[in-house]
């Protein structure tokens, strides 16, 4: 699950058209591939260990993937070696909505 996740993100990455030339670091690259596939697996654990299936076992687990979706997302970005300079405002990714 989580190499598919990591999969349809770099394809999404990859199709991305940029008016620079985009490398990416292979060590964070690969980094990046092995947090979902690690926190997808945990999760699952998880699900499947579990006796009694509940609605708070359903949202923690829900949260683990999210988060773990969101570090492959910023550790990706930070594998992007550019020309262009990237610049982030912390705090405002959560406030857009």
């Amino acid at each position: 699950m989580g190499g598919g996740i990591w999969s349809m993100h770099f394809i999404g990455m990859l199709a991305l058209s940029m008016p620079t030339p985009v490398e990416y670091y292979l060590d964070i690259t690969i980094y990046s591939l092995l947090i979902p596939i690690l926190i997808s697996a945990l999760a699952l654990r998880f699900i499947t260990d579990t006796k009694q299936r509940n609605h708070s076992l359903f949202l923690t687990t829900g949260i683990l993937i999210g988060s773990g979706i969101a570090s492959m997302h910023y550790t990706g970005m930070a594998a992007m070696h550019m020309a262009a300079r990237v610049h982030m405002i912390h705090g405002w990714c959560c406030y857009r909505f």
